[in-house]
């Protein structure tokens, strides 16, 4: 479960930006619908993954991206998508990702063992003429979930 992905600048977003799939409110059991259907899943006591979250903006102001960019991640860290595929290259370039230009982003995330990890990496491209991509920095957090309270992991102030 991915709990909160954050990006710092872009070209397309220069303050960078940040979503949570997280929530504190609870979700009363509806049996009408299955679970696939509920609004959130207890992960534990006060603190709860959001199923769906609406992006609404007026045209021409970035949800296509946004969405290239969670992609991206998400193609990364749950799919093991190699930088130098085909559709990771296709969204560094979009975003105009160089080693001056490096992407950075950070990921907050719980494992099927309930341990809770951070990672914060940048993805630069190599000016090697190949249109590569590398890794130029990347650190891996964790601790178990057991350690840490709900309301720290909403106010994303996680000590790990």
């Amino acid at each position: 479960k991915i709990f909160n992905v954050k990006f710092c600048s872009t070209h397309i977003f220069p303050n960078g930006f940040e979503i949570s799939f997280t929530t504190k409110d609870g979700v009363r059991k509806n049996n009408q619908y299955s679970d696939f259907f509920q609004s959130a899943f207890k992960i534990k006591t006060g603190l709860y993954s959001q199923v769906l979250i609406p992006i609404m903006r007026i045209n021409a102001t970035g949800k296509t991206s946004l969405l290239d960019l969670l992609s991206l991640v998400f193609e990364i860290l749950l799919k093991d998508q190699k930088l130098n595929s085909p559709q990771i290259v296709n969204v560094l370039n979009k975003f105009k990702v160089s080693e001056k230009t490096p992407l950075s982003f950070e990921v907050i995330f719980l494992n099927d063992q309930n341990k809770l990890f951070k990672i914060c990496s940048t993805i630069s491209k190599v000016e090697d003429g190949n249109n590569s991509f590398c890794y130029t920095k990347e650190v891996l957090f964790s601790c178990d979930l057991k350690k840490i309270n709900a309301k720290n992991v909403i106010l994303k102030k996680i000590k790990l």
